[in-house]
């Protein structure tokens, strides 16, 4: 029988043989251009996805970035955090941010653990801030966005931060140290009694997580709290306190879109508000609560803000979503009624990184339209 079969193959034509052997090398030939175009694709998604999420080049970590922030002006940045030399379990980190020859800024926060275990973290925290990209709007709820000036902004904290795990999910936070800065108009000149300022300060904050999970399907929830006290050293400043409170809440709707629920509440109280520092008063605007104003639009000693998303699912990595903001400030919080409100309406994209998700859009406000975009990376400064 099997001679026979070797027979019947010798006496098969030859065209039958080659028509057979081209289908097979062609269907071959097609499965390997695919798997080759796969592997391209995935290398893209790997490509990407380094890009979102940095370099690392010996211990030190680095993220190149671009945004648009404040209407339509981009600026280009980059954030890099490292061990320092004489202790690979700190943690340094940089931000340098510029927008044009003249406008720029520098952070740099230096985080030693000097005592931690499980639920405790004792560390030495440095802090410095140098922003030439500031602006002096005035204090109000209606200042105009034609009058404003350019500012520059320099600050360092020196102390120590506790942090206690009260609860898997309730952290509580002391930061207590020195604080010292300067303010101005980059033309020279003076825009508030209290711009030379020391202070000795301490903020207590109460929080459940470090950040929003926005890839969680389902129920989600993100608060915080904290109050700020500033005690001057020496006569030509006022002291202070601050009380924040806000909170971030996702429900899932239908076909696996969520609706998602912003609300941030600040107030500042001072003896002599003439001699409070500009910079330390509450702020809202652009990516901190009305995305259709400039970045620090509005400083007041009161503020209420409201963000709303409806969100819905592009892709396993992407998602839209439209927003309507709502905000205004005061002078205390009994006047939040006489107030006006600014609104901010938009939509846009979110691209999921586990690290540093990623949001481009287009807002409007009453002010004007702008592009914008931002990049979350790095702990907060």
């Amino acid at each position: 029988m099997f001679f026979s079969n070797c027979s019947a193959v010798r006496h098969v034509p030859a065209h039958l043989v080659c028509c057979v052997c081209a289908l097979l090398f062609f269907n071959l030939n097609i499965f390997a251009k695919e798997d080759n175009q796969e592997k391209k694709d995935n290398k893209i998604v790997e490509t990407l996805k380094g890009f979102l999420n940095g370099f690392t080049i010996v211990d030190t970590h680095f993220f190149p970035y671009a945004t648009l922030e404040d209407w339509f002006d981009p600026y280009v940045g980059l954030k890099f955090q490292h061990p320092p030399i004489w202790n690979s379990a700190d943690k340094m980190n940089h931000h340098l941010k510029f927008e044009d020859a003249r406008d720029y800024s520098w952070k740099f926060r230096y985080l030693a653990n000097s005592l931690s275990s499980e639920n405790q973290k004792l560390s030495f925290l440095f802090k410095f801030k140098l922003d030439q990209d500031a602006f002096f709007y005035g204090i109000g709820n209606s200042t105009e966005l034609s009058k404003r000036a350019p500012a520059i902004y320099s600050s360092v904290f020196f102390g120590s931060e506790f942090r206690q795990s009260i609860t898997d999910n309730v952290v509580f936070r002391w930061s207590p140290g020195f604080w010292k800065f300067k303010s101005g108009l980059v033309t020279g000149g003076e825009f508030e009694d209290a711009n030379n300022a020391q202070y000795v300060s301490s903020r207590f904050t109460l929080s459940d997580r470090d950040s929003l999970n926005f890839l969680k399907a389902g129920f989600d929830n993100q608060w915080s709290a904290f109050v700020e006290i500033g005690l001057p050293v020496s006569s030509s400043v006022a002291s202070y306190a601050r009380f924040n409170l806000q909170s971030m809440t996702q429900f899932p709707l239908f076909l696996d879109s969520k609706f998602q629920i912003g609300t941030r509440f600040e107030f500042l109280i001072s003896p002599d508000r003439d001699s409070v520092p500009y910079f330390a008063m509450p702020e809202i605007g652009s990516k901190n609560g009305l995305k259709g104003f400039s970045k620090e639009r509005f400083r007041n000693f009161a503020l209420l803000a409201l963000n709303l998303e409806y969100i819905w699912p592009l892709t396993n990595k992407s998602h839209g979503f439209l927003l309507f903001d709502i905000g205004r400030t005061a002078s205390n919080p009994t006047e939040f009624q006489e107030e006006e409100s600014h609104l901010s309406l938009g939509l846009g994209v979110r691209l999921h990184s586990v690290n540093h998700p990623i949001s481009i859009g287009i807002v409007g406000s009453p002010e004007r339209f702008k592009l914008f975009s931002t990049v979350d990376v790095g702990s907060p400064w």
